[in-house]
């Protein structure tokens, strides 16, 4: 009766979480809402393409050079198994990939209470921003599982010395690495806690020769993406996405601090790199060619030459305002665009970010009703679990967790500072579990559960 008791709940929360999806695919729009996930035709285009000639290709058939080549890889298997109903496939395989998540992430922090895990695991699997991202054509989730089975490795090592488990962390960055090229600011981060671990605890040779081989095992699972690059494109790289990604930047810089549309932010940024330097014909080139392999160091040279320059008032104002859309955003467009619910005039962020009195009501006026309901229970959900999140960092704080605090805290910071200006909630999905383990102890302190 007791096991009965523990896991009534769960079973529950189980069978709840499959209505809620099977909800969700019943009211999509088939493969054209499994496509409305950000860059979805940069990852489908290419596995389409693989299948097809065994290259990763572009739709324009340049090769791809801008992502790393996992995610298309995965996409490309179950598209070999069903040309016609595929989406089904991958949603279903990254709908068990957030049970993993969840197994993964509880078994992380060694919880003893199952009471406890079994609420900390629906808590994860009954994330608006997780739900939402299994069902979109976007890395999140695979990225996500990879990301939190080398944390789930990282901790075990410092808790056992045991190389295996060095091992397989430094495994799963390298693959994580491959599925989102954000991955290797992970494999720095843990390379910091991990050198901050054998200075304090151990500092013998052998420990030192785990380290590096840790090191060794992630560089040589890029080689191969590394060495296909070079015999493309003549030089060594991971990903060109730090072109791309520094144009997106400043767009979100001006759009922000100078409280411009989207179209208009665009527009004041190909200005702004087109009066870059004498090479008119490369600034017109890759203002038409964003994402082309030539344009990685210009738009990544433009963008850090006007951060350098700006005012800091001007930054912080903007850099506020991604950090606060990414923590405290639920998702609801995600949802939105899935279910083709449409968000009126698309003017939220825009008015958000000009945040009056009248422009709420406006703001409210633009919204069709069941997208505010769903933006309201998205935001709700994000709001209370950050808030009760910070709790759980008190509660920490107090029994003296220091260890594992400073592991989290270091993930957490680290990774939101690389968002700059571009913030989203898309961008914390991988961030969610830690996040809700702050969340579950936050409950703990105000004792809403037992002990």
């Amino acid at each position: 009766m007791k096991i009965s008791n523990n896991y009534f709940f769960l079973f529950f929360a189980l069978i709840l979480f499959l209505f809620i999806n099977i909800f969700l695919l019943y009211y999509a729009n088939g493969l054209k809402s499994f496509l409305m996930g950000a860059d979805s035709y940069s990852y489908i285009n290419p596995a389409l393409n693989f299948l097809e000639n065994g290259n990763l290709q572009y739709s324009n058939g340049e090769l791809m050079h801008n992502n790393t080549p996992l995610y298309s890889i995965f996409l490309s298997i179950f598209i070999l198994i069903d040309k016609d109903f595929y989406y089904l496939y991958i949603i279903l395989s990254q709908l068990i990939m957030l049970l993993l998540i969840a197994v993964i992430t509880v078994k992380s922090f060694n919880i003893k209470s199952i009471f406890i895990k079994n609420f900390f695991f629906i808590l994860i699997i009954f994330n608006p921003n997780l739900v939402i991202s299994c069902h979109l054509c976007q890395t999140e989730i695979l990225y996500t599982l990879l990301f939190i089975l080398s944390f789930y490795f990282l901790l075990n090592f410092i808790n056992n010395n045991n190389f295996k488990n060095l091992f397989f962390c430094s495994v799963f960055i390298g693959l994580a690495t491959l599925t989102r090229p954000i991955g290797v600011y992970i494999f720095y981060i843990f390379t910091f806690i991990l050198l901050l671990n054998i200075y304090l605890n151990n500092k013998s040779k052998y420990m030192l020769l785990k380290f590096l081989s840790f090191i060794l095992i992630f560089f040589v699972i890029l080689a191969i993406w590394s060495i296909r690059n070079y015999y493309f494109f003549g030089i060594f790289f991971i990903s060109s996405n730090s072109g791309y990604y520094s144009y997106d930047n400043l767009i979100q810089l001006f759009k922000i601090s100078y409280n411009l549309s989207e179209s208009d932010a665009i527009l004041k940024v190909n200005d702004y790199y087109l009066s870059l330097n004498n090479n008119l014909d490369l600034n017109s080139f890759c203002i038409m060619n964003i994402r082309d392999l030539k344009c990685k160091e210009f738009f990544f040279n433009g963008f850090i030459s006007y951060v350098i320059n700006s005012n800091f008032f001007v930054l912080s104002k903007a850099l506020i305002y991604s950090f606060v859309n990414t923590y405290l955003t639920g998702g609801a467009t995600n949802f939105s665009n899935y279910l083709n619910l449409g968000i009126g005039n698309n003017v939220h962020s825009f008015y958000i970010s000009k945040l009056s009195f009248n422009n709420l009501l406006i703001l409210l006026q633009s919204f069709n009703i069941p997208y505010l309901l769903i933006f309201i229970m998205t935001t709700l959900y994000s709001i209370l679990t950050k808030i009760i999140a910070l709790m759980g960092f008190i509660y920490l704080l107090i029994n003296k967790n220091y260890k594992i605090l400073f592991i989290l805290i270091t993930i957490l910071t680290t990774y939101t500072i690389l968002f700059l200006f571009v913030g989203n909630s898309r961008f914390r999905v991988p961030l969610e579990p830690l996040i809700l383990f702050f969340t579950i102890n936050g409950l703990l302190f105000l004792r809403i559960i037992k002990k």
